[in-house]
C-alpha cells in the first residue's frame, strides 16, 4: 500500500511529462526513473541488511538442531524476498507508468 502511494506521489510530481515523446523531455523523465529505481533498490537492500543479522541467532540454533540445511534456508529466504520485491516494484511502477505517460517502444 505504501509503495502504491509513493508511486502515486511520483506520478503526480511528473504528471504527463512523457507525452508526447520528444528528445527535449528526456531530462525530466530521468528524475522519475531515478526515483523509481532508487526507491525499489534501497528498500530491498535495507530489508536484506536488516533481516539477515536479526535472523542469524535463529538460523544458527535451528542449524545446530538439525532442522534444516543452510542452502535450503538461503534459497527460501532469497526466493521469498524476490517475490515480495516483484510485487512491490509492480505496485510502484504501474501508477508512474500511466500517470507520467511513459510509452513502451
Amino acid at each position: 500500500m505504501m509503495k502504491f502511494a509513493v508511486g502515486l506521489l511520483i506520478g503526480i510530481v511528473w504528471y504527463g511529462v512523457g507525452s508526447p515523446a520528444r528528445n527535449e523531455k528526456i531530462f525530466p523523465l530521468q528524475g522519475a526513473m531515478f526515483s523509481l529505481c532508487l526507491n525499489s533498490v534501497m528498500d530491498t537492500l535495507a530489508f536484506t541488511v536488516i533481516a539477515f543479522p536479526l535472523q542469524r541467532s535463529l538460523l544458527i540454533r535451528e542449524y545446530k538442531n538439525g532442522n534444516y540445511s543452510l542452502p535450503s534456508w538461503y534459497g527460501a529466504t532469497i526466493l521469498s524476498m524476490n517475490l515480495l520485491s516483484i510485487v512491490e516494484v509492480c505496485a510502484i511502477s504501474l501508477p508512474v507508468y500511466f500517470m507520467v505517460k511513459l510509452q513502451f517502444t
